[in-house]
């Protein structure tokens, strides 16, 4: 967006921007080099700016109102470019107000892209840092013209043409609202907030919510203790990226400018397309027990003929997991260590008579990062299998479970345990579902699993009972792996199995990459399993990759379940290789994806066994150097 040469104004009384009125000394400077030129030559390694250059730019972003905290967002006078200044100083509003044109001396400072961004400033531990309060002013001077906002913001219609041209510019969304989600809760919450002690909701499109903007506010905001509204309209802001990320940030509260009435219950509405999957075997009788062990989970698709699998936003759906001998379903929005959550809906419809006394089910809650289900019941008049469907016609009966319970953010639940008991009410009568909504956003991507459904009289059901469970919940982060009774052992290098934690979640891992090891094998066994007390066993864990270049012999785990072990001679050991009967990661598999083994049969075994894992790779080799991760080692008897 280029900017008009006739909205420039001299700088007498800038009342709009809240500025004291200050005498305006012309800068002496003039611009020889453009913003685009820096950002040209600039790399993702912060460099020295050799000469003694000038370029100009416009203010955009704020600190009056807490949310921006010493750094400055710019844009080039043609609008092309938008860029940062990291500063040490703050109340850099009464100098540099929304629109002022300034001058930027580049002698002595820093230049750097990251996340396709460029930044300006100091050097601070090989990244860009905070020009020192006491220097700033040489290199910083402001001019005396200032650029009506009008000019400066950028108007978004439509969510799906962000893209990162728009990145450190002034940006208004148009017609958005946030999502349903967000809504009652405060646009600061100290209960969820990212790595950055700031908390996010979410922007959306008011005619569907299928697209969204993390909204970012920190805990100096002025408006942080607003309840986010519910309404819609316009939100304007500065738009930067973390990682990969968007992130919005508006500068005061009158940003947010939602004064028109809310658009639809935003994730409310099913799919109605033919994309919900299951519902062709529906029937409403009682007693409903449903501990989902007559599906194979191996091969199974989410479509449930006796219940009704749906979802209003991403692809996601309830799944089907097996765990320990046990069959539950599970619904997650977690991406991906390290990556954003994907957003996600998903809904689970349980046929009843509503005639029945009761309902409850079992739930374990894992990797918890905030509260993600909600329980309803709608009746059948008000919902049509597969078809669209409005949850303001849903009654919330969440409350009514006395031990819905989540552990502590970042700790996992480790058993299923009973959500409570409902108590159908006389007055509902007729034939209806029970409902599980699972609601996943970038930040919320707690797994929720749920087992054991019970609608009436009758039992629950599960799986074997686990005389060995290993959670990792006691490693030590990037500590050499010492838990008790493990075994850990080097067949060839120096490096061995390390503890890891990581959100709150431990787990074991090795990983050759910088060990210096022509070749690295690594042996990780478990205590003793005692498989005549303990008879008709199997085996479940997890395992995980990243950075794994080649599914080969080269880089590679393998399993064994050892029969006859000393607690020092792994390699001379009676084993048996059981890596063909297990389902591990491959390249195919995003980094830090945990992939259940499958239930290994251990019925065969007696006496003591051991359940050893192997890994091998290089560090020497870069394309032999990825990392394998192991958690939830679980052992159970039928």
């Amino acid at each position: 967006m280029a900017i008009a040469a006739g909205t420039f104004t001299s700088c007498v009384n800038d009342d709009d921007y809240n500025v004291p009125d200050l005498e305006c000394i012309e800068s002496t400077l003039v611009a020889n080099k453009t913003v685009q030129e820096i950002y040209n030559n600039a790399t993702d390694a912060a460099v020295l700016y050799e000469g003694d250059d000038v370029i100009e730019a416009v203010v955009v972003s704020s600190d009056q109102g807490g949310n921006f905290y010493k750094t400055m967002f710019l844009t080039s006078l043609d609008g092309n470019i938008g860029f940062s200044l990291q500063i040490n100083d703050t109340d850099l509003f009464t100098n540099y107000n929304v629109g002022r044109k300034v001058f930027i001396k580049l002698t002595g400072l820093y230049t750097q892209i990251r996340s396709n961004t460029l930044q300006i400033g100091a050097l601070y531990n090989g990244n860009i840092g905070q020009i020192p309060t006491l220097t700033y002013g040489d290199n910083i001077e402001r001019s005396c013209t200032v650029i009506a906002e009008e000019e400066l913001v950028n108007v978004i219609t439509d969510l799906s043409t962000l893209d990162d041209s728009y990145i450190g510019k002034l940006i208004e969304f148009q017609g958005v609202q946030f999502t349903d989600a967000s809504l009652g809760q405060t646009y600061y919450n100290e209960s969820n907030v990212d790595g950055g002690g700031q908390t996010l909701t979410y922007i959306t499109s008011s005619d569907a919510e299928t697209i969204t903007v993390p909204f970012r506010t920190g805990s100096f905001t002025e408006y942080g203790g607003t309840e986010v509204s519910a309404n819609s309209g316009t939100i304007r802001g500065i738009l930067t990226k973390f990682n990969t990320t968007y992130q919005f940030v508006s500068r005061y509260e009158t940003d947010i400018n939602l004064t028109e009435d809310r658009d639809g219950d935003t994730g409310g509405s099913g799919s109605g397309d033919g994309t919900a999957k299951g519902g062709t075997d529906i029937v409403f009788g009682n007693p409903v027990s449903e501990d989902f062990e007559s599906y194979d989970a191996g091969n199974h698709d989410g479509a449930f003929p006796k219940y009704v699998n749906d979802h209003s936003i991403g692809d996601r759906y309830w799944e089907l997991r097996e765990f320990g001998g046990n069959q539950y379903i599970q619904m997650s929005s977690f991406n991906g260590s390290g990556n954003p959550g994907e957003p996600a809906k998903a809904y689970f419809f349980v046929p009843a008579d509503f005639a029945a006394p009761t309902f409850t089910f079992d739930k374990q809650m894992r990797y918890m990062s905030g509260e993600a289900l909600k329980v309803y019941y709608v009746t059948e008049n008000n919902y049509t299998v597969g078809e669209a469907f409005d949850v303001a016609n849903f009654v919330d009966i969440t409350a009514e479970f006395a031990d819905l319970t989540y552990p502590a953010n970042g700790e996992s639940q480790n058993s299923f345990t009973s959500a409570g008991t409902y108590n159908i009410p006389a007055s509902v009568t007729g034939n209806g579902f029970f409902v599980f909504e699972y609601t996943g956003t970038e930040t919320i991507t707690t797994t929720v699993q749920i087992d054991n459904i019970l609608v009436g009289e009758g039992g629950s059901t599960g799986g074997g009972d686990s005389f060995f469970n290993e959670d990792f919940s006691d490693a030590v982060d990037n500590t050499d792996f010492d838990l008790p009774g493990w075994y850990s052992i080097i067949e060839s290098g120096n490096r061995t199995w390390s503890e890891q934690a990581f959100s709150g979640n431990g787990y074991a891992e090795f990983s050759s990459f910088g060990s210096g090891d022509d070749l690295n094998v690594a042996w990780l066994v478990t205590p003793a399993m005692d498989l005549d007390t303990n008879t008709n066993a199997s085996l479940q864990f997890e395992t995980a990759q990243h950075h794994l270049d080649g599914d080969t012999d080269g880089n590679k785990i393998e399993i064994f379940v050892v029969t006859s072990f000393d607690g020092t001679d792994i390699v001379g050991a009676t084993k048996v290789d059981i890596t063909s009967q297990v389902s591990l990661p491959t390249t195919a598999n995003s980094w830090y994806e945990f992939v259940n083994s499958g239930s290994i049969d251990l019925s065969s075994y007696s006496g003591n066994v051991y359940i050893a894992f192997k890994y091998t790779g290089s560090g020497t080799d870069e394309t032999n150097d990825g990392a394998f991760q192991i958690d939830n080692v679980v052992l159970s008897s039928n």
